[in-house]
């Protein structure tokens, strides 16, 4: 008791009241904060498990949808297709079952007749089923943005659909089903039949060497030509070469053996340079670069064939 009295006096004293108020805010500026970060915390939460909700229901929509396309043609597809879309309206109907959303179940069964109805009506209307498939994609489309609302319409048409079909529709529905999905097999299996009965033709091979022949590239004549230039090109300038050494040994003999000029009336006759180039071969007209570079060879071997070529006329020495 006396511990208590010495408790109130003491927060009852007049200068222990800013300690007081202090630790009072501290503390209430701390609940506050913890429920602010619960809050903020709470509601990032639950925006990204929004998100993930849109985003399943979002694929799971489009799944329905697209089955609900494959089903307005079900006659038309082979048998894999409708394995492979079978398989995919139910996985997409465990998704659907599975979501967090009150009335994801009642969605799955009328989603379920819809693709079924789709089915058995595909074998009579075939592509004219353009206007059902649009408004089954409405009516989930509306189901994602106003659930409530739209499990209220969704359990009206199952509970219609269960007052229509009586015993005996239902075994008529069931026999057409059995009745369209045996023609549609023997359809299939006739067609593979007449496919592998059938025997393959195969186009004739085309001759490789017409291909071989005519691979060859216009750039390759050009080559061989400027080849075939530069050989003729080499030939004349070695016959020229040889040409000019022996006419200036044949003028240095004449020169000690006679004396004076040449008689009046008569002129030195050039000779001709002697070609070697084949008979019958023209060469072709090669390009500027190319020419120069063929010149340039020419120097060159003449240059090595002898190391002084007059260019000029040669002329005798004078007579003492």
């Amino acid at each position: 008791m006396e511990w208590w009295n010495n408790f109130v006096s003491w927060l009852t004293a007049i200068s222990n009241q800013p300690v007081i108020f202090g630790a009072v805010v501290l503390v209430v500026a701390l609940i506050v904060a913890s429920v602010l970060a619960a809050w903020i915390s709470r509601g990032a939460v639950r925006g990204l498990l929004d998100q993930r909700d849109r985003e399943l229901k979002a694929a799971v929509i489009s799944t329905l949808v697209d089955a609900a396309a494959d089903a307005s043609v079900w006659n038309s597809l082979t048998a894999q297709e409708q394995v492979m879309s079978d398989r995919a309206v139910g996985h997409a109907d465990i998704q659907l079952r599975l979501l967090p959303i009150r009335g994801a179940g009642i969605a799955a069964n009328w989603a379920a007749h819809q693709l079924a109805d789709l089915k058995r009506t595909s074998a009579t209307f075939g592509y004219q089923l353009e206007p059902a498939v649009a408004e089954f994609r409405d009516r989930l489309v509306d189901w994602q943005n106003k659930p409530s609302r739209a499990r209220k319409i969704f359990q009206g048409d199952l509970d219609r659909w269960k007052l229509q079909d009586t015993s005996s529709e239902k075994s008529l529905l069931a026999e057409r089903d059995a009745w369209v999905a045996q023609q549609h097999h023997d359809d299939f299996t006739r067609l593979e039949t007449e496919s592998a009965s059938t025997p393959r033709q195969f186009e004739p091979a085309t001759t490789q060497a017409d291909s071989t022949v005519n691979a060859r590239p216009v750039s390759q004549d050009y080559e061989d030509d400027a080849v075939y230039a530069n050989a003729a090109g080499r030939s004349a300038a070695q016959g020229d070469v040889r040409q000019m050494e022996a006419a200036q040994s044949a003028d240095g003999q004449a020169g000690t053996s006679q004396t004076g000029t040449a008689p009046a009336g008569t002129s030195q006759v050039s000779r001709a340079p002697i070609s070697y180039a084949p008979l019958g071969y023209t060469p072709a007209t090669p390009s500027t670069e190319t020419q120069q570079l063929l010149d340039d060879v020419e120097a060159l071997d003449v240059r090595s064939a002898d190391p002084y070529v007059p260019t000029g006329p040669v002329s005798t020495p004078p007579q003492p």
